[in-house]
């Protein structure tokens, strides 16, 4: 009964998508096993959820090889034909493995799926990715091999099919109904059902918690998806601005703290990757970074302080234009990206100060130097201006931190002063090059970070001896953060705002600011928080807050992956949240794993705060589409 169901073609597709579902599930054991730290006490329905994804891609990046495998023409078993029609089934197929096997090792990096902005890395043939793509392939050297067993695999089944195939006397028209009928279910696969839109980044939620998404989804669905979504659709909850308001606005006033530093130099260093897993500071000594534990206990420390973002593009943005990163993608590839705002570096110009930006690698790497002529940054150093770049080029990203933080110190000896300056290392970056003098010396850990953190470390050491001989080191204020966290084998670290958490430190040599400060804090709250240090009393339009004031909200909203996080440190609860209907609480930090969702526990909380979260994603959108941040900072 069933074989006469079907025609021998529409058998044989059956057969061959089989090959390409089975593969799917396997990078997707793959990706698992390889990321289990990640996804512990999660069961075998994840491979079932993940059939949806497997289903929506595959309708898509096979849909021409299955509509040539259904033509009712008897051309269709013309050698040269069948050649075309495999030509249609391996270059997806070869792609989208590739895509997922990729992701098996990259997701240590970014704790999600790859997006379409991963694109930017090959945008150019100079670009960052194919510099570094030699490197990652000879470390990760098993995935290729992975990938060709598989592709070897594929290749001999569908070698197989073929010497079975008999599709001679086949009916055309019980061929044409079933055309028609693969045709919609093509339609209902690519959609993800039939549910009033089709399946997004979101959806892998359904039936799971929100950690477990990367796991439900393919990276070829992720990176399709965002590619017609990058901005993503703005939220409006709110009839009207005046009615998000009562909840959020961006009109803030800074008011000066009772010490002054007008007039004094600032410098930002912005940490590669030191997510504070790596601090032992933080950790009760348990981390790779001696020096920066000893200047931390001379500092003014927040200690529950997260970056806006999982990305650096998301980090300059954020620190220098208090811009947070509360879409899929990042402000700078935007369709905003040429709004009008003010940044630190327009503040400091205004006050008479030279603005700087030194980043070691290679000149529009991240699009570091396009944004800072953008935010009025009058000199962009790059590895271009470099004088030593032959002697201390680390092979693939850049300059090695030591050299370059000495060479940063000694440029701002020879600065007009006053000075603000903004430091990016990079030597903590893939492929975590450190030079051969240096080996052996700092703790090895668990990951190739560890070494790495070790080694940057010790250059931010060389760099403070360097600056204690200077004349302008006294009457500097230092403010270290890291642009995001980066690989993790401690739990905490490794989901919602843990994976967030890294070090905002003010440093004062001259010991007028020193503390510890348990205020909420992040990247975007460093632009009113400096104003208010320099003794600013100003009214403008922030997303971010004084850190010094304590009048005001402190809860942190952070973006990642198509959900909200929203956390309440002084309710000690994190709320997670899509946009619609779909939200998790979770009590922070004692449940950082996610294992047990509070949700019916806390509904007259989530009444009261979700006007709160609505209106600050409200007013993210509305300013950004009316373009009025934009504010005069005299």
């Amino acid at each position: 009964m069933i074989r006469n169901l079907f025609t021998p073609s529409v058998s044989l597709l059956f057969k061959r998508l089989a090959i390409v579902l089975v593969l799917f599930s396997l990078t997707r054991i793959i990706f698992w096993v390889a990321n289990f730290s990640y996804f512990q006490n999660t069961s075998l329905l994840i491979l079932v959820l993940g059939l949806r994804f497997d289903f929506s891609i595959i309708a898509y990046t096979f849909s021409l090889f299955i509509l040539l495998s259904l033509l009712p023409f008897k051309f269709t078993n013309h050698s040269a034909y069948r050649f075309i029609q495999a030509v249609f089934f391996f270059l997806p197929l070869g792609l989208c493995l590739l895509m997922n096997l990729s992701d098996t090792v990259y997701f240590k990096f970014i704790s999600r799926r790859s997006t379409i902005d991963i694109l930017r890395y090959f945008s150019t043939p100079d670009s960052d990715g194919w510099r570094l793509m030699s490197q990652f392939i000879l470390d990760f050297w098993y995935i290729p091999l992975i990938f060709m067993a598989m592709m070897a695999f594929a290749f001999w089944i569908y070698n197989g099919l073929n010497k079975h195939r008999s599709l001679h006397n086949e009916s055309i028209k019980k061929q044409s109904i079933w055309l028609f009928v693969i045709s919609g279910l093509l339609i209902l696969a690519g959609r993800g059902g039939l549910q009033l839109t089709p399946i997004s980044l979101v959806d892998a939620g359904l039936g799971t918690t929100p950690k477990n998404i990367p796991l439900v989804l393919n990276t070829p669905f992720s990176v399709l998806v965002t590619a017609f979504q990058q901005n993503g659709k703005p939220l409006y909850f709110f009839d009207s601005r005046e009615e998000s308001e009562k909840y959020f606005s961006v009109k803030y006033k800074v008011v000066p703290t009772e010490t002054s530093f007008k007039g004094r130099n600032v410098v930002v260093l912005i940490l590669e990757s030191f997510g504070k897993e790596y601090i032992g500071y933080y950790n009760k000594d348990k981390g790779y970074t001696p020096f920066l534990d000893s200047l931390l206990q001379q500092s003014y420390v927040f200690p529950n302080s997260y970056a806006n973002g999982k990305q650096s593009i998301d980090a300059v943005p954020a620190i220098l234009s208090g811009i947070p990163a509360l879409m899929q993608d990042p402000f700078t590839y935007s369709v905003y990206a040429g709004n009008r705002t003010v940044s630190l570096a327009t503040y400091f110009k205004k006050e008479g100060y030279t603005t700087q930006f030194f980043h070691g690698g290679s000149n529009g790497t991240m699009g570091f130097e396009a944004f800072c002529k953008y935010a009025g940054v009058d000199d962009y150093f790059g590895k271009d201006e470099y004088p030593e770049v032959e002697r201390d080029y680390d092979g693939n990203w850049g300059i090695f931190d030591e050299p370059y933080l000495k060479y940063c110190a000694n440029m701002f000896t020879k600065n007009k002063k006053p000075f603000f300056s903004l430091i990016f290392t990079l030597s903590s970056h893939h492929p975590y090059t450190i030079p051969v003098q240096y080996k052996g010396k700092f703790p090895k850990g668990t990951y190739d970070i560890h070494e790495s953190i070790g080694y940057a470390d010790f250059s931010l050491r060389q760099f403070f001896e360097e600056a204690k001989k200077q004349p302008w080191y006294n009457n500097t204020l230092f403010v270290i953060t890291a642009d995001h966290t980066g690989q993790s084998d401690v739990p905490f670290y490794h989901l919602g705002m843990g994976a967030f958490a890294v070090p905002i430190v003010f440093y004062d040599p001259q010991q007028k600011l020193k503390g510890l400060d348990s205020t909420s804090i992040q990247h975007i709250d460093l632009f009113p928080t400096l104003l208010s240090l320099m003794g600013e009393n100003v009214r403008g339009n922030f997303w971010g807050r004084n850190a010094f004031d304590k009048k005001t909200d402190h809860n942190i909203l952070n973006f990642n992956y198509g959900y909200y996080y929203y956390l309440n440190q002084k309710d000690s609860l994190q709320f997670i949240f899509d946009g619609g209907s779909s939200a998790f609480i979770y009590r922070y930090p004692t449940d950082s794993l996610f294992k047990n969702n509070v949700f019916s526990e806390f509904k007259p909380w989530v009444k009261e705060n979700t006007p709160f979260i609505q209106a600050r994603i409200q007013s993210y959108y509305q300013n950004m589409e009316e373009n009025s941040m934009y504010f005069d900072l005299k």
